[in-house]
């Protein structure tokens, strides 16, 4: 599957299990590119918990996945902007780890030199919150 797919895949998987756990969602297609203005892969909100949240999701089938530095610092305009917590969900495709989450201020995340986030398999397994644990926490409480 090539990989823009196997990204917009689990962009609709996570849309879909965002609505089963009570929180509205919707993906912002195109989210890195034709457009001079920020967007997060994903927007959820959920009145019950309290949170309006913006995501941006990666996939990969190796052991690491980096998140580059201007789609960061996108990030947080959107969000400082528009209100909203911000994390990153990673999946590692065929390692049987689902989807985990980090917020953006987590201590657990790993920076390098160039401003780039790197979450690696081994930090995800330990350290990513599970789905089940991130639905059910309320305002930004990592």
């Amino acid at each position: 599957m090539l990989r823009k797919s196997r990204g917009t895949n689990a962009e609709r998987d996570l849309v879909n299990q965002f609505w089963e756990n009570d929180y509205a969602c919707i993906r912002s297609p195109s989210s890195g590119g034709g457009t001079k203005y920020p967007r997060p892969d994903l927007i959820a909100g959920s009145v019950k918990y309290g949170r309006t949240i913006a995501i941006e999701l990666k996939t990969s089938r190796s052991e690491s996945i980096y998140i580059q530095e201007d789609q960061i610092k996108g990030l947080k305009e959107f969000a400082n902007t528009f209100g909203a917590e911000i994390w990153f969900a990673v999946k590692f495709i065929g390692k049987r780890t689902g989807f985990r989450f980090f917020a953006i201020t987590s201590k657990k995340l790993h920076w390098t030199r160039s401003g780039n986030c790197k979450i690696d398999l081994q930090m995800a397994k330990e350290n990513g919150l599970p789905i089940e644990t991130f639905f059910q926490m309320e305002d930004e409480e990592e």
